[in-house]
């Protein structure tokens, strides 16, 4: 295994962890698959930039699998998720989730 995958696979595992909250939901997420709706994050003028994932050294189709593995129920917790390489914002995706109400 590449230092860049390691690297890559424990960013991917921290920021899993980081987002695991209460589920709302049992069933799995339903929408289009990544793959096929993926945009660039918006630029907000921010100072936060955004950029494609090949554009910062990243592999798309992992992105891509994770997101997808989201939707489909196997990781029901994560909310959210942002990745955030180089300096540019090259993922921002939410998903069903806990609302402020349910902190009662």
């Amino acid at each position: 295994m590449t230092r860049d995958m390691t690297r890559w696979l424990w960013v991917s595992a921290a920021v899993a962890s980081a987002l695991l909250i209460a589920a709302c939901t049992d069933g799995p997420i339903t929408g289009e698959p990544f793959g096929s709706d993926y945009t660039v994050p918006d630029d907000l003028n921010d100072g936060l930039g955004s950029a494609h994932p090949k554009s910062v050294g990243m592999d798309e189709a992992q992105l891509a699998a994770m997101v997808n593995e989201i939707r489909d129920g196997q990781w029901p917790n994560i909310h959210s998720v942002l990745v955030y390489r180089r300096g540019q914002l090259v993922l921002e995706e939410y998903f069903p989730g806990v609302m402020l109400s349910d902190n009662v």
